[in-house]
């Protein structure tokens, strides 16, 4: 599975290899899912059926199972074979607000818990050898619905129409206990961990904010795009702002903010004031390097013939703070505080936020309010041994 592909969970009866639970299972897998997974997203095979039998994921299977039923964009439920671990399953997927598509195999018996459900009813023959191939029209059904899940959350609001669904904390905020481990991919001796799907992921915009953001500019690092590419951050934004038309901003420090003293971590007095110089330094070789991204991508836009043209915006901020770095799309955020007792921001704890919750509009509220509050103020003038070492 590519870092762009997503998946489609299959809750299945599975049995041992060539029993008749198996082969069921394989041929609907191959039949009716694969397939109707494929003409949903258009032929670009992004997105991948799982069973549980397939999964790659360490640890003990259930918690897979559980984790790929809470997470996972689409989740099937094959009802055949009376299995009891299908209904269990099922009801997890239930509890926790996951639109299901049930699949039934005509032979199965309705149990009355899930009669008020929709399914959709297959025909198979487990006594021929080769199981003749599933009706076009099935298939395009099964599609539909795929992308009828596909366009929507993929978690409803309650469940059974008055619960609060399993996991719903889980799916909202995820805690890291350090920045650095949302590392996705990682070049050979490259210090700082990438997290690729944050920014590949976004479709309407992508705010960075921090106090330098100097290793954005950096062309040491890659990233992966949808279509295959590997590129470095200031390509990336390229491709994000002229191929998919993302408006792009970075929210950093101005070098000659009168705040930075106070962001630096507590050491001896030399050593803060020669940390306070080589941050302003940073902000500044940063702020040039932004600002040459923004004009690269100005120019490009105006001979791009893309429809919809990203820009890159750039803000300095000359004298008010962000206690945090954040990564924030339409999606959901990363957050990660600045804490005085460490040095690397990346040790720091951070958590993830979906777009929606009121965490995740407050932090959004805050930001823009920091920007507009700080155009409004005009720089401090720098004073020695007050605002500048």
């Amino acid at each position: 599975m590519t870092a762009m592909q997503q998946r489609a969970f299959i809750i299945s009866p599975i049995g041992k290899p060539n029993s008749p639970q198996r082969r069921l299972a394989d041929w609907v897998r191959a039949q009716i899912i694969g397939p109707a997974c494929q003409i949903a997203t258009g032929g670009a095979l992004g997105l991948e059926a799982i069973r549980s039998d397939e999964d790659q994921l360490t640890g003990p299977i259930m918690e897979s199972v559980i984790a790929s039923i809470l997470n996972d964009r689409v989740v099937f439920a094959v009802l055949a074979y009376d299995r009891p671990n299908v209904y269990y399953e099922l009801a997890l997927a239930k509890a926790a607000g996951r639109k299901v598509i049930i699949l039934r195999w005509s032979k199965e018996k309705t149990h009355f818990d899930v009669q008020g459900y929709r399914m959709i009813e297959f025909a198979y023959d487990p006594r021929k050898e080769e199981p003749s191939p599933a009706d076009p029209s099935l298939v395009e059904t099964v599609a539909g619905f795929v992308r009828n899940v596909m366009q929507t959350e993929s978690h409803q609001s309650t469940a059974f129409g008055r619960y609060d669904p399993l996991a719903r904390n889980h799916r909202q905020f995820r805690f890291y206990e350090r920045f650095k481990d949302l590392a996705v991919k990682k070049r050979p001796g490259a210090e700082v961990e990438l997290y690729t799907d944050f920014f590949t992921e976004a479709q309407d915009s992508l705010t960075l904010s921090g106090m330098t953001l100097q290793h954005f500019t950096s062309y040491n690092f890659e990233y992966d795009t949808s279509d295959g590419q590997t590129l470095c951050f200031p390509d990336l934004v390229a491709y994000l702002t002229l191929v998919k038309g993302v408006n792009v901003r970075a929210v950093l420090l101005h070098p000659e903010n009168p705040a930075i003293p106070a962001m630096i971590a507590d050491t001896s007095r030399k050593r803060h004031e020669a940390e306070v110089k080589q941050v302003r330094a940073q902000c500044a070789q940063s702020l040039d390097s932004w600002r040459t991204i923004a004009e690269d991508i100005s120019r490009a836009n105006a001979y791009a013939d893309a429809p919809r043209k990203g820009t890159v915006e750039v803000v300095a901020l000359e004298n008010s703070t962000l206690n945090y770095r954040l990564t924030l799309s339409e999606k959901r955020m990363l957050l990660t505080p600045y804490f005085h007792q460490l040095r690397f921001n990346s040790e720091a704890p951070c958590v993830e936020v979906q777009a929606g919750t009121p965490f995740y509009e407050a932090v959004r509220q805050d930001l823009e309010t920091v920007i507009a509050s700080d155009r409004r103020e005009p720089r401090e003038p720098m004073v020695a041994g007050v605002g500048q070492p």
